[in-house]
């Protein structure tokens, strides 16, 4: 059953991901276990917001999988490559925030489409490739697409708009 929320969803945050509203319960049966997606969903971008990477990587499954959409990018997979992933997007994007703009979720996904609002100081390092703001702060859009299997992330796939990000910085190799 896919569920689809009609009004737009609106909310700043100061995190990497955003924080996703799910309106109504929601049960999802993952595994023989059921589990709250909006609970799940909700202490995940708790997580997120405190910038601390030991508490996000917790709530992810052994063999989880993180994959940024964005020129070439190749997949983490297992919690010490998701980490480091992690851990270098936290680093280089310090001035972080995003607007929600949609939420829906399904049997055991969610999906969010969010504009990124980076900041003068957010460098992106992507493949080795460094993306520098040449005029101040600029908004991005981006979609998180996150699946969860008994009560964890299993994967969690982001789409970034390249094309926006090269418009609004310069290129360092």
């Amino acid at each position: 059953m896919f569920w689809y929320f009609p009004k737009t969803i609106l909310l700043t945050i100061k995190s990497l991901t955003v924080v996703f509203f799910l309106l109504g319960s929601s049960l999802v049966t993952a595994e023989n276990s059921i589990y709250d997606v909006r609970a799940l969903v909700s202490e995940y971008s708790k997580a997120w917001s405190s910038r601390d990477v030991e508490k996000i990587i917790t709530l992810h499954s052994s063999q989880t999988e993180f994959r940024l959409f964005m020129s070439g990018e190749k997949p983490a997979v297992g919690k010490p490559a998701v980490k480091a992933a992690f851990e270098k997007i936290l680093k280089s994007n310090p001035e972080y925030s995003s607007l929600v703009q949609d939420v829906k979720f399904g049997d055991g996904f969610v999906y969010v489409r969010y504009q990124m609002v980076m900041g003068r100081d957010s460098v992106s390092d992507i493949s080795g490739v460094k993306y520098v703001p040449v005029a101040g702060e600029y908004v991005v859009d981006a979609v998180d697409y996150i699946e969860f299997s008994a009560g964890l992330v299993s994967k969690k796939h982001t789409f970034i708009d390249l094309k926006k990000i090269l418009e609004n910085s310069r290129v360092d190799s």
